[in-house]
């Protein structure tokens, strides 16, 4: 079977993994633009700085000697900046270029610089002019990059986890008030909750599907109970008067197929009053008109259940092995309801005892064990279930439990 989950987690999953696809694209994204406009930006500001440095040997070109100190003044005060002579026949500025140079030390290792050039003719000269600044490899933009967006990830996860828990408490609070209604709901209580009206559509219209639902269930069942109640009601006196003429007529002067074939009827009126008394019970029991609890002495309720019973016990030559508790027990029930089901718990462990056995009885503060040998176990997912008999030889119709 599939793992059950909550609703919102599966939401909360798409969203995640959508999230995370979304920050996944975009890490390159983010690099090339971040890369383009740091680039654009170094070849703005170094074009000013090659501008500046024409600027100032154009002014002491005349000069020459001024103007070899004013390059090597220029490239001592900065760094990135290098003046060289070069040959008319290499002459192929200005331009841009990103190259990768070893870096002079103990890792030697490979740095990537931007470097603009441009040329300045002074006096029958070429010269160079070049400005170089080291950038951050693209290794490490894109790992650093992948580092903030991982943490953007948490972030978001942990929004939408608590962004869930707000909305499990707040927006689905008449979901689960629904949900409670429903479980608590009770055809036999007679009406219907009223569940209250909230700000959301959908749960309004769901709202009302399940009170129009409850309704009908509870009309349904008090017009199942009503026809059941009077049906037994109307089937007492008929059947009555059919035993009372069955018995009428045993007494009569009959040939032995007739006194069997009147025996069979009279068996099967006594099931059919059975039956009939057990549904007025259970019409009583689902009105409630019988529910009138009070402190019941269970040991002396035992004692004459078992009282009442000593006959049917003689015939089968059974034993009754009692051991109450040692201390009174009292219940909170209906002394009729628990005079029914004590009966019946007793009747069945007679009925279905061998011959010449044992019935045990045990009653402590907590349990009363009834335990008798049968040919046959009660199956545990049935006993309370109505129509349900392990036999029929008996003449059980399963409705006692």
């Amino acid at each position: 079977m599939a793992r059950v989950r909550r609703l919102l987690t599966y939401p909360l999953r798409v969203f995640s993994f959508y999230a995370f696809l979304v920050l996944l694209i975009s890490i390159p994204i983010y690099h090339w633009v971040l890369n383009d406009l740091w680039i654009e930006e170094l070849d703005e500001q170094h074009a000013g700085i090659v501008q500046r440095v024409k600027s100032n040997l154009i002014k002491v070109s005349g000069d020459t000697a001024v103007f070899h100190q004013v390059i090597d003044y220029t490239t001592l005060l900065d760094a990135d900046v290098t003046i060289q002579q070069l040959k008319k026949a290499n002459v192929t500025y200005p331009g841009v270029e990103t190259v990768h140079e070893k870096e002079v030390g103990d890792d030697r290792e490979m740095e990537r610089f931007r470097v603009y050039s441009d040329t300045l003719n002074s006096n029958g000269e070429v010269y160079e002019i070049r400005v170089a600044t080291n950038v951050e490899s693209e290794e490490e933009i894109i790992t650093t990059i992948s580092l903030i967006t991982g943490i953007f990830f948490l972030v978001l996860i942990l929004g939408f986890i608590f962004i869930n828990f707000i909305i499990s408490k707040k927006v689905w609070k008449p979901f689960e008030h629904i949900l409670h209604t429903l479980g608590t709901f009770k055809l036999t209580k007679g009406t219907v909750p009223q569940l209250e009206r909230t700000r959301i559509r959908e749960f309004n219209e769901l709202q009302e599907r399940v009170e129009l639902l409850m309704r009908s269930s509870l009309a349904s069942f008090e017009q199942q109970k009503q026809f059941l109640e009077n049906a037994s009601h109307e089937l007492q006196t008929p059947i009555a008067i059919l035993l009372s003429k069955v018995e009428q007529l045993s007494q009569m002067e009959l040939n032995e197929e007739q006194h069997q074939k009147l025996g069979e009827l009279e068996h099967a009126l006594i099931r059919l009053r059975k039956l009939n008394r057990s549904m007025l019970l259970i019409a009583q029991l689902e009105q409630q008109e019988i529910n009138k609890e009070q402190a019941v002495d269970l040991v002396a309720e035992l004692r004459t259940t078992i009282e009442s019973l000593n006959d049917f016990i003689d015939a089968k030559h059974l034993s009754i092995q009692f051991e109450p508790a040692i201390q009174p027990v009292y219940l909170e029930a209906d002394s009729f309801q628990l005079e029914t089901l004590l009966f019946n718990l007793l009747t069945n462990a007679i009925k279905y005892s061998r011959e010449g056995s044992r019935i045990e009885i045990r009653l402590t503060q907590n349990e009363l064990i009834i335990e008798n040998p049968g040919d046959q176990s009660l199956n545990p997912d049935e006993v309370f279930e109505r129509f349900s008999v392990n036999s029929k030889k008996n003449g059980n119709i399963g409705l006692g439990l």
